[in-house]
């Protein structure tokens, strides 16, 4: 009786997929983040490295290369080449600070045509704009870098869906009001119930 091929388990997340996909289905991307966003997809679809191989077209060892940075270090940095030994990739805090900093922005406002940041848009605009503003550090920003700094913030613009227009004159005024109370509900929620002077009702 012929062994059954070896799959590996792997279970994508559903923005995870959406980014593989994306990826997968690009022209502008890099071939091989192309490539290899399409091999992790058939590994979550439980293939084998033969069937993946055969339905892309290329060599089952691509697939086996793929399948091991996967199980290294995750499916969204295996897109990416491995930092080789001796240099590792360094994002500066001030870099990272930058990058959340241009996430918030509506991209419309640095000349693009789209309503919304992609991860992809966000990292070719951080490797465009990134080293001129100081962080020569993202001068090789993948999308996955991307992700990892805006996924680790309470504030994630990268999954906006919608917004509101501003409409009101004295919007800022107003909205800064509202970051203050916020902030200072914030502090007293902290303090121990014995110390609180005051009730914070939402």
């Amino acid at each position: 009786m012929p062994r059954e091929a070896k799959t590996m388990a792997l279970s994508l997340t559903e923005e995870t997929r959406s980014t593989l996909s994306a990826l997968a289905r690009s022209r502008t991307a890099p071939a091989h983040h192309v490539e290899r966003s399409a091999i992790i997809l058939h590994l979550a679809d439980r293939r084998s490295a033969s069937e993946i191989a055969a339905t892309l077209g290329i060599d089952r060892q691509r697939v086996t290369r793929s399948t091991r940075r996967v199980a290294a270090v995750g499916p969204l940095k295996a897109i990416d080449d491995l930092p080789r030994s001796g240099r590792l990739p360094d994002i500066t805090e001030a870099a990272r600070t930058w990058l959340i900093g241009e996430a918030c922005a509506k991209p419309k406002d640095c000349g693009y045509p789209h309503e919304l940041w992609t991860l992809c848009l966000l990292a070719a605009h951080a490797r465009c704009h990134g080293p001129g503003a100081g962080h020569a550090c993202l001068a090789e920003v993948a999308a996955s870098t991307v992700h990892d700094v805006l996924n680790s913030q309470p504030v994630k613009p990268h999954k906006v869906r919608h917004y509101l227009e501003r409409r009101d004159p004295a919007f800022d005024e107003r909205k800064a009001g509202v970051l203050e109370i916020c902030a200072a509900a914030e502090m007293l929620r902290q303090l121990p119930e014995a110390e609180r002077l005051v009730a914070v009702v939402s």
